[in-house]
């Protein structure tokens, strides 16, 4: 692993045992108060926060391209999560299964965008050096 790398990981890492932290905090003392879910809906937005910067910051070491979309896939994954995990209390002002559809339909984007990638290196892995020399030579 490049020394680079440790960086924006040590930083989300630390940022992350911070939010938890705090999260637990609220969760002792301020639970059975009426604006917990508020605090709960901020502390969700931090975790977003830093999984976006996450990605700015660890992409920007990445030197390779479908690296850089894997990451960014995966995070768009945890942030839809995330999000879907917050606001699931609210989702009853919306006509029964509304919210779990978009988000589903929400999910399947980067979820699709991960299995291209995926899919494309999959058959550049699989293919050997011989039989695509032997197939330029058939043509």
């Amino acid at each position: 692993m490049k020394r680079e790398l440790y960086r924006p990981i040590a930083r989300a890492m630390t940022a992350f045992i911070l939010v938890i932290l705090i999260k637990f905090a609220a969760v002792l003392t301020l639970k059975s108060l009426e604006f917990y879910h508020f605090v709960d809906i901020a502390l969700s937005i931090a975790v977003i926060i830093i999984l976006l910067k996450f990605r700015v910051e660890f992409n920007r070491v990445i030197t390779n391209e479908d690296s850089r979309s894997i990451v960014t896939g995966l995070i768009l994954v945890f942030v839809i999560i995330t999000l879907y995990a917050t606001f699931r209390l609210y989702s009853e002002f919306l006509p029964y299964g509304m919210y779990h559809i978009v988000f589903f339909l929400l999910l399947m984007a980067p979820l699709y965008f991960l299995w291209e990638v995926l899919h494309k290196n999959a058959d550049m892995k699989t293919r050997h050096p011989a039989s695509t020399a032997g197939d330029a030579a058939r043509l």
